[in-house]
């Protein structure tokens, strides 16, 4: 295996896409680029997650690009290892695929947050899942919030109706606003969607 180590804001390219690569601390952001020039974050991926699996296991090459968002450490390995590692360790497999199909959940509620639901719970529901987040009872922390610009072009929202929403929000008092970070109350907004990315993304 390799270890590598990556400053915040690194592009991950070449062959590092050819092999497992599991993060032992950080995040890594998975977007694309259209014609346009307009990013599109597909997910955040954070510690004891894992990409390459897709060419490895099902032949499929990537199309996305993926970014650091803060300093990271990825191990690095090898598809015949990782083969010779599945053979020997079924436990290590099992865990392989209870990532990949909790990781296919996520994309689930990744596209209910992109299409489904309105602004007011589809917005609350993008923040919690592509920033970094701590959960305590019923309260979500938010930290190094992504700016409104950005989370209103992933959700398909303007800037103006991502600030409306979250003004609501503050107004009624469900976010609480405290300098770099929120705090969402998720018993007060009562929202499924947020509910389940909370759990899935903390």
């Amino acid at each position: 295996t390799i270890l590598k180590y990556y400053h915040k804001g690194a592009l991950i390219e070449g062959e590092m896409k050819n092999n497992l690569c599991i993060i032992c601390s950080g995040r890594v952001e998975v977007f694309k680029k259209e014609d346009n020039n307009r990013k599109i974050v597909f997910s955040i991926i954070k510690d004891g997650d894992f990409f390459g699996d897709l060419p490895i296991f099902g032949n499929i090459p990537y199309n996305y690009n993926f970014m650091t968002r803060k300093n990271t450490t990825i191990i690095v390995i090898k598809p015949d290892y990782l083969f010779a590692l599945i053979k020997k360790y079924p436990l290590f497999a099992r865990k392989i695929m209870n990532r990949m199909i909790h990781r296919l959940y996520k994309s689930y509620l990744y596209i209910e947050v992109l299409s489904i639901y309105k602004a007011k719970e589809k917005i609350p529901a993008a923040v919690v899942m592509l920033n970094e987040i701590t959960k305590t009872g019923d309260s979500i922390i938010v930290k190094d919030i992504m700016p409104l610009k950005e989370i209103g072009q992933i959700v398909s929202n303007s800037r103006e109706v991502v600030s409306r929403v979250m003004n609501h929000h503050y107004q009624n008092g469900s976010i609480i606003k405290r300098k770099n970070r929120l705090i969402i109350n998720n018993r007060m907004i009562n929202s499924y969607l947020l509910s389940a990315v909370s759990e899935s993304f903390a």
